[in-house]
């Protein structure tokens, strides 16, 4: 080999090691006070030390609901603005003609790119899935949720079969073998074998989509959690809170694991992990107080959300900090392609120009926010007839609602979280139900009492509310003559912006050709066994995949030894910091330290910090 092929080769392997790896954990329907460091009753402890070890953005928004939020993440675009203006079920789509953000990772930055967990952004049509949309793999579920965290059950168009897949490239596979495996195990395990046989020369953007917390979409729905975790509440009454922080607690421990599986493999210096919701929680079961609402409302407790972003690659100056600048879902395209991995965004990606900005420079130096406004809804020929139909922008402190913010009376309300009982309450004393012969809880929402003091609120005319002053929404100022000239300039920034929107975004226009693709998906699911696109062609003469094998058990990690327990003790007393990058460093500084105790063994140490 020539001294310049030597170089050339070199030089690119070390270009693709200095781009960051990316991890984005996606919670669905968490609230924005379900974590533990927020309401101090569940226990997730090492999110919440990532959280408080990162930069936590204070004012990021989401849709009110799923489907939108992760069409919107996947595609740098507002979810109207790409005709996301509702849940619609199978029939919907992210439209082809759209580069998705693992594409642009793929072939501009060389990453290798994977989806775990819940996608929900098309699935009749092969075209629409992970892996024909810039993933290399694929293991997890199309749709909404699965009837059971255990049994994952859905439908395919209209008939019932397992949604789990196992997809690689452009071959389309069912996931043998994980009923029986509770979801948070299963994504959790996959996402740890797929970084143990990582080739570390790439990068790597992981899209890890959890199914907790959202309710299971069998029988009567709810919640799930294994006994042994739901029984770590016992003062906790409603049924639906403790599997809630169970559930939570679940999660937390998986967090913890796949972080392990990148400091093992001398990854995790050189990635930045990204945790988000992708919309409000439900009110029944999650916590958004003191934000009004809560998931299917356009009030602040449906769209303002939990997100964080943790890398040791941050300035010290900015780790540990509250980020107060405006973001929205739409811009982790912009900021992963551009400001994280350090690549530059194609000249067409699609019909709509990007709505997304660049946060890593803000992020970064703790400075303003290159966004200020967020139009999360709009009002317009396509958006009647599907779900909540209102206008909601935010602009600066100002946050204008142009029709009813939810859709019935037990939404409008702040809901604090119950108060502890002085004593152990058994599960199973309010809508709790253990599954005969298992560890498998389940709980369905607590029944919310409205107050009514919000019923028809913005319907007949815009409500304002300052959101710096009011962030809870008491306040509506929409009818005082004072702020008529701020009413007037969001309507018509809502009236400008709404004029853009396309048509809904439904996988087929004719109506009879979407019929047909349902029906061949019901074939396929009542022949194979699998919910799978309508055109896939090798199902009939697939081998289904197997899932992932057994990964670590879940819980918190394995206790240090005696040895390493006494070096840090000794070198670096966990009282002596107020931080956990403090406390690390001096765990990398101390040899004693380096010479008992593994990588995870210290960063477990030192996530006691503020628990």
């Amino acid at each position: 080999m020539t001294g310049l092929a030597l170089c050339s080769l070199l030089c690119s392997s070390l270009a693709a090691k200095s781009k960051p790896n990316i991890i984005h954990v996606l919670v669905d329907d968490l609230g924005f006070t379900d974590l533990g460091y927020k309401n101090n009753v569940y226990q997730t402890p090492y999110i919440d030390s990532l959280a408080k070890g990162g930069v936590r953005l204070n004012n990021y928004y989401t849709f009110t609901v799923c489907a939108p939020t992760r069409a919107s993440i996947m595609t740098g675009r507002y979810p109207w603005g790409i005709g996301y203006y509702w849940v619609g079920g199978d029939s919907e789509a992210v439209n082809s003609s759209y580069s998705m953000l693992p594409k642009l990772l793929k072939e501009e930055g060389g990453y290798e790119t994977v989806a775990i967990g819940k996608w929900h952004c098309g699935a009749i049509l092969k075209q629409h899935t992970p892996t024909y949309r810039g993933f290399d793999t694929f293991f997890g579920y199309y749709h909404a949720a699965t009837e059971s965290y255990w049994y994952h059950g859905g439908e395919g168009g209209g008939c019932q079969a397992t949604d789990f897949s196992n997809n690689t490239g452009t071959k389309i596979s069912g996931a043998i073998g994980m009923n029986g495996t509770y979801a948070t195990h299963a994504f959790t395990d996959y996402a740890i074998q797929r970084i143990q046989r990582h080739d570390v020369a790439n990068p790597l953007y992981m899209y890890l989509a959890h199914f907790a917390v959202h309710d299971a979409s069998g029988g009567a729905g709810g919640i799930e959690a294994p006994m042994e975790t739901v029984d770590r509440y016992p003062r906790v009454s409603a049924d639906a809170y403790k599997v809630q922080g169970a559930a939570l607690t679940e999660l937390d421990w998986g967090v913890a694991n796949v972080t392990h599986a990148l400091q093992a493999k001398g990854m995790w210096e050189n990635t930045v992990l990204v945790l988000t919701s992708d919309n409000g929680g439900p009110l029944g079961h999650a916590l958004n107080a003191p934000l009004r609402g809560g998931k299917h409302s356009y009030w602040e407790g449906g769209i303002r959300v939990e997100a964080f972003v943790y890398s040791e690659l941050l300035p010290t100056e900015v780790q540990g900090t509250l980020w107060n600048g405006l973001a929205h879902s739409s811009d982790w395209y912009v900021t992963m392609v551009e400001g994280i991995a350090g690549l530059t965004i194609p000249g067409n990606t699609g019909p709509r120009a990007p709505d997304g900005f660049n946060l890593w420079p803000s992020l970064r130096s703790g400075g303003d926010s290159p966004r200020k406004e967020v139009i999360t809804q709009v009002k317009n020929e396509y958006s009647k007839g599907h779900g909540q139909e209102a206008g909601v922008i935010r602009s600066g402190e100002w946050k204008l609602i142009v029709g009813a913010p939810a859709g019935g009376k037990t939404n409008n309300d702040v809901i604090p979280f119950p108060e502890l009982s002085p004593s152990a309450v058994k599960f199973g004393s309010t809508t709790g139900h253990l599954e005969p012969g298992t560890n498998h809880a389940r709980a369905t929402a607590t029944t919310i009492t409205p107050s009514g003091k919000f019923d028809g609120l913005c319907v007949s005319s815009p409500c304002l509310f300052n959101l710096t002053a009011d962030p809870s929404e008491t306040t509506d100022l929409g009818s005082d003559s004072k702020y008529a000239d701020v009413v007037k300039e969001l309507s018509a920034k809502l009236e400008a912006a709404a004029a853009t929107g396309p048509p809904f975004a439904e996988t087929f226009l004719d109506k009879k050709k979407s019929q047909a693709a349902k029906v061949q998906q019901c074939n396929i699911a009542t022949a194979y066994g699998f919910v799978e696109p309508a055109d896939c062609e090798e199902c009939p003469g697939w081998s289904p995949s197997p899932g992932p094998g057994p990964g670590p058990s879940p819980g918190p990690s394995p206790a240090p030894s005696k040895e390493c327990t006494d070096a840090l003790k000794s070198s670096c007393p966990i009282k002596s910091f107020s931080t956990f990058n403090d406390c690390l460093k001096c765990t990398r500084d101390a040899s004693p330290v380096t010479q008992a105790c593994k990588p995870s063994q210290r960063q477990s140490y030192c996530h006691q910090i503020g628990m």
